[in-house]
């Protein structure tokens, strides 16, 4: 093989390991799963959502979320990543009772209102860069 052949080669080898690089914009996530419950029952519809808490310094773009298994159990997901980055995050839970289309305002929620938004839950989660990965939501 000539030089400049493998100089060719050596810079195209080198573009290539740079496009690499970015292929991650999550980074490192950890397994986040748990079973939702209100008032000790279990819920067995809707999802869950860990919005990143700026306030305590968590500063990801991305929300980690997961749709609630008829078991109760979750398991999140970050933009198709399996688990959620290290980090505090206010914590989500949207779930209403299932109606026909037709009658959509005969829905209930299933949880309290306050958990059903960002800036009025008051479930708050550091999820750890640890082996524990089971995050219980409880709510009254």
């Amino acid at each position: 093989m000539s030089i400049s052949k493998f100089l060719v080669c050596l810079v195209g080898l080198s573009i290539l390991g740079l496009a690499s690089c970015e292929g991650d914009p999550v980074g490192k996530t950890v397994p986040v799963k748990g079973v939702v419950k209100v008032d000790g029952q279990i819920i067995k519809t809707g999802s869950v959502t860990f919005f990143p808490d700026a306030a305590k310094g968590n500063k990801l773009q991305f929300e980690p979320g997961s749709s609630i298994a008829e078991d109760g159990s979750y398991e999140l997901f970050t933009k198709g990543k399996k688990g959620a980055p290290p980090g505090h995050y206010k914590v989500t839970i949207a779930a209403q009772t299932q109606v026909d289309s037709i009658d959509a305002a005969k829905a209930k929620n299933l949880v309290p209102a306050k958990v059903s938004s960002k800036d009025t839950t008051d479930l708050f989660i550091e999820v750890k860069d640890d082996t524990s990965s089971t995050y219980d939501l409880n709510v009254k």
